[in-house]
């Protein structure tokens, strides 16, 4: 037996003290100190452990990145020995888990589906207790490198309250040659031009030289020397670790406005852990509102009309350097004629928040390279635009013929990283021509062929018509074949394809792994070729510019007219495919003169009414969205919506259709009202300033972010009435989130966000449709890989406290003790305590005593008394009420005793003590007591005599 609540036998001696000390409480009654004593032990709280016969063994495997390596060398071994050492009636489950935990027998032995970048060792603890059987003995065994990512705080008082011990297996704890960045410090927030320090501390033993790298934007800063054939070589950068740590610092200044971004890199030869060996931080540069140019001119007129009208213009010709972060400080971005494919996924996605969330300013200009014709139909930009680029098919003066030759090689078969499991890098680029497929109109041809060294054809050129869904249904199967792309084979069986349709655009997209591309066969005789037919190349490279064949696919997209995508990450792959069908098929520049008039709608972002020039060169073809409005349209069939805008969440967005530099836009640059057109159109679009009053801070403790928004009293009544969001999205593309703030005080609210490990997270604060933009912002380092040795400590405790211990014998755990499942007692109790309570009542108040008179004889066992009833005093007084012995001496023990006056019956009330009580019973009660010994001086605390 066992007593939860132990503090409460203090009760006992308490009640005994208040009997010997206090008589007149009655609690010599034998019901009434029954009833007390029961309660007393049901407030202890006792239980009953009962013994089962087998053990319930719970095995938590580590399945997190930091302990994917020893765990790997290990765990097999471990669960043969547990699974020959099991009894007949012990059971074994196992868990696995990481981010989440998972029964491993419920995911059919397969994979670990889940995250492997941190370790919730808490989390994943409570979700085996949940699973415990009460009937049952219980034990957990932990397989881990014993370094949480969260702390285990009231796991123990978990783990004792259901009677299940931890026990421990470490692995991987052997820590030599382990060098990594413990940390990696930089300044928030500089101004312009501004030197800061940068601090990288780097830990390890033994002691060693350990290489690093700095990168800026993506790109290295140090030292270096530029050699004879135009390349750059850094000088390479070392640290000594001397006694278990290396201090570097550098500093560094920032001429650009915008968040940039940090990473540091360090290696050595025999480091046994890498995933420590890398950390990013992002720094903001304070430098006043600024309007982003992203533009194909490196002398773009527009650049000198915005700073004539007082804008200060970050131009944007390097479009590798745009990040999420270029955004921060901005309050809009123009994108003037670059096609979709060369600007970085992550920031186009990323401008979905900033213009609906952070209250930023979008304007696209026309040209041959924006809007449908330079891809930008469904991307993360097309819901943005006041204007639909989907060409309506009665509008489609030309339909394509597109044939799509797709690499099926064996390293298409790898799994693709972050990816659900069981997919390949083949189902994303399946995906990708499927969407294409669907993206294409019904008076258009195409054609799918899955190469390797020989191509296969998914369906010859056929239309799509109704069939689009099918189509895309047999891409969608497509599997893996074996060696590499043979490029000239695919090339050759995709040109027989489209070669004799009478389609007025004829195109061919070759996707092929950039690091194993075969076969180039007389490619260049081929696609001059093909050229002169009027038939265009583009290339999709799986990989990066810097892969072995990756020169080779450039020259087939630039021989053949075409573009050439890069794509290191194969979950961008459907995006890109979608980019270059849309481009090719399903949009459309207007290359004639077209005349235009304004309209009302201008007048509601102009202070007056524009002298508008007479007519475009030319424009992109797209239509007026509901609720967009236009300020200009064309004057042919289409009544194109030349210059529209809208409002979009607490941000603008505004569509030029017509080239505004460039070609095609002579007629344009030459008018007049040039300058007050871009300073209106712009001005609008970038909206207004941060709120005054207001501020915002935020800092990052590991995983935690925290966000502190204090505002002036000239915002109280309109936060009272509607409180400020607050708003937050990790990555480039994931949907915004809105999170609680707790009001501290009078003009300060406060948030605590739990982020992912390492994400980069931006948010935004709303107040109505007023925006305070903050981030990036970096979580932290990556704290899957920190080794913190108080992880392990707390590890150790807390299976001590339990009942546990480290298992480096594995085969006793089934030796281990195997309490479970207890008896609860107190309901048993209480039930008890409840029947003395009535009795005691049924014993002083109804009379009972009088009525049963078998029930006297038990009263007399029971009795009580007190240590002063042995000393007697002379005198008798008659009793006031008669017993089941008689008022007398009987044998109820009520002689001899001053008896309260209390009622033996509903029916009979005591007489005065000088007369005789008369009794409900046939026989008249005796007029005066007999002789008998003398009467007690306190009185019996026995049934029936005792005093209320």
């Amino acid at each position: 037996m066992k007593f939860l609540a132990p503090e409460w036998l203090i009760f006992l001696p308490l009640l005994v003290l208040a009997w010997w000390f206090f008589p007149r409480l009655g609690l010599g009654r034998p019901w009434r100190f029954v009833t007390l004593a029961l309660l007393a032990l049901a407030m202890v709280h006792p239980q009953l452990r009962k013994i089962s016969a087998g053990l319930d063994l719970y095995v938590m495997v580590d399945r997190s990145s930091s302990a994917a390596e020893p765990m790997a060398a290990q765990l097999s071994e471990w669960e043969g020995i547990l699974q020959r050492s099991k009894g007949d009636q012990d059971t074994i489950t196992h868990i696995d888990y990481a981010e989440i935990a998972i029964v491993r027998e419920h995911n059919a032995g397969g994979k670990y589906p889940a995250g492997r970048d941190a370790t919730r060792t808490a989390e994943a603890i409570q979700y085996t207790l949940s699973r415990t059987k009460p009937d049952r003995a219980s034990r957990i065994l932990l397989l881990s490198d014993g370094y949480s990512t969260e702390p285990l705080n009231d796991i123990a008082e978990r783990l004792i309250r259901q009677n299940v011990a931890l026990d421990y297996r470490l692995v991987g704890s052997e820590l030599a040659n382990d060098y990594r960045v413990q940390e990696f410090n930089l300044p928030t927030r500089v101004a312009l031009g501004e030197p800061f320090l940068i601090e990288l501390l780097i830990t390890g033993t033994p002691e060693a030289e350990v290489t690093y790298e700095l990168h800026r934007d993506k790109q290295r800063i140090g030292k270096f020397e530029k050699l004879s054939d135009g390349t750059i070589k850094f000088e390479e950068t070392k640290a000594q670790v001397k006694d278990g740590r290396a201090l570097v610092r550098f500093t560094d200044v920032l001429t650009k406005g915008g968040a940039h971004l940090y990473e540091v890199m360090i290696t050595h030869a025999k480091d046994k852990r890498t995933g420590n060996n890398s950390a990013m931080r992002w720094v903001e540069v304070a430098a006043g509102p600024r309007v982003i140019l992203i533009t194909s001119y490196p002398n773009d007129p527009t650049i000198e009309a915005l700073r004539k009208q007082g804008f200060t213009v970050d131009v944007v010709t390097d479009y590798t350097r745009l990040n999420p972060g270029s955004l921060t400080g901005a309050r809009g971005v123009i994108i003037n004629n670059v096609p979709a494919y060369k600007l970085p996924l992550a920031f186009i996605d990323s401008l979905d928040f900033y213009v609906n969330n952070q209250g930023g300013g979008l304007l696209m200009t026309g040209g041959k390279f924006s809007f449908g014709s330079g891809g930008y139909f469904q991307t993360s930009v097309d819901p943005l635009l006041p204007v639909s680029m989907e060409l309506r098919e009665d509008h489609m003066k030309l339909s394509a013929a597109i044939a799509i030759v797709i690499d099926k090689s064996g390293s298409m078969g790898a799994s693709v990283p972050g990816a659900p499991p069981g997919i390949m890098k083949i189902n994303l680029a399946a995906e990708g021509a499927a969407k294409s497929v669907e993206l294409l109109g019904p008076n258009d041809w195409v054609s799918v062929i899955a190469v390797d060294s020989s191509p296969e054809y998914i369906f010859r050129l056929s239309k799509i018509s109704t069939q689009r869904d099918v189509l895309a249904s047999k891409v969608r199967r497509l599997a893996v074949g074996g060696g590499g792309i043979f490029c000239f084979t695919g090339l050759v069986a995709a040109y027989d394809e489209i070669r004799d349709s009478t389609a007025g655009t004829r195109h061919i997209i070759l996707f092929a792994d950039a690091a194993d591309a075969e076969e180039p066969g007389d490619y260049i005789n081929f696609l001059a070729k093909l050229r002169k037919e009027q038939i265009t190349v583009s290339v999709i490279g799986m990989g990066n510019p810097q892969d072995s064949d990756a020169l080779f696919l450039e020259d087939v997209a630039k021989r053949g007219g075409g573009r050439m995508f890069y794509s290191a990450n194969s979950a961008d792959l459907p995006a890109i495919f979608s980019q270059e069908v849309v481009s090719v098929a399903r949009s459309a520049f207007i290359e004639d003169v077209t005349p235009l008039k304004g309209t009302q709608g201008w007048l509601t972002i102009s202070a007056g009414t524009t002298k508008w020039l007479q007519a475009v060169n030319g424009y992109n073809l797209s239509y007026l969205r509901s609720k967009a409005t236009g300020g200009v349209v064309s004057e042919d069939e289409y009544k194109a919506p030349l210059v529209s805008f809208w409002q979009r969440g607490s941000g603008r967005a505004a569509a030029v259709l017509f080239p505004i530099a460039g070609e095609k836009s002579d007629l344009v640059r030459a008018w007049p009202g040039y300058g007050d057109f871009l300073q209106t159109i712009t001005r609008w679009t970038v909206g207004n300033e941060t709120p005054a009053g207001t501020r915002l801070s935020s800092r990052v403790d590991g995983t935690e972010l925290t966000i502190e928004f204090l505002y002036a009293a000239s915002w109280e009544d309109k936060i009272s009435s509607n409180p400020p969001k607050l708003l937050l999205t990790e990555g480039s593309n994931q949907p915004a989130r809105e999170h609680t703030w707790q009001r501290i005080a009078p003009g300060r609210y406060e948030a605590k966000v739990e982020l992912s490990p390492s994400s980069v997270v931006r948010g935004s604060v709303l107040i109505e449709k007023e925006a305070v933009p903050f981030g990036p912002i970096v979580a932290g380092g990556d704290p899957e890989w920190a080794v913190e040795h108080s992880r392990i400590t707390e590890l150790q405790k807390t299976s001590q406290l339990s009942g546990g211990q480290q298992r480096l014998e594995l085969p006793e755990i089934w030796k281990a003790p195997r309490d479970t499942g207890t008896f609860d007692l107190r309901p048993l109790l209480l039930w008890i305590a409840l029947a003395a309570f009535v009795m005691d009542i049924l014993w002083t108040r109804v009379g009972w005593s009088h009525r049963w008179p078998g029930l006297a004889g038990l009263s007399k066992a029971m009795a009580f008394s007190t240590p002063s009833s042995s000393a007697g005093s002379s005198g008798n007084t008659p009793s006031s009420r008669g017993g089941a012995g008689g008022g007398g001496g009987g044998s109820g023990g009520g002689a001899g005793r001053k008896e309260p006056a209390v009622a033996a019956s509903p029916t009979a009330m005591a007489p005065a003590p000088s007369a005789p009580a008369p009794g409900p019973a046939p026989k008249p009660a005796p007029a005066a007591n007999p002789p008998g010994p003398a009467k007690p001086k306190g009185g019996s605390l026995g049934l029936g005599g005792a005093k209320i």
